[in-house]
């Protein structure tokens, strides 16, 4: 027969817990590409709207991802950060990483 003492560790009142932290930090990372990313933000945001990779000459002015209004032709966002603005969308989950 199992012992539930030796399963989980007993604290000074005889209760055992786990932590959320612990846990979250011992879920594998899925590595989630750019482009894959990408394609997410660009669903989840409304429409009329795209986050774009910039071209090297523009990443002087706008930054290396910049989110654009399609309508207009207006630069909305410049240098945005795509992971954590995936995080913030919730399109990019605890246990994903960007590849």
């Amino acid at each position: 027969m199992l012992d539930p003492h030796r399963l989980f560790p007993i604290t000074l009142r005889g209760i055992a817990h786990v932590t959320v932290s612990k846990f979250a930090k011992s879920l594998p990372r899925v590595p989630v590409t750019l482009r894959a990313l990408l394609q997410r933000i660009n669903r989840k945001i409304r429409p009329g709207f795209e986050i774009r990779k910039a071209s090297p000459m523009a990443q002087l002015e706008v930054g290396e991802f910049f989110r654009i209004d399609i309508k207009r032709g207006v630069v909305v966002a410049k240098y945005v950060k795509v992971e954590a603005y995936a995080r913030e969308l919730g399109v990019l989950k605890a246990w994903e990483t960007l590849a």
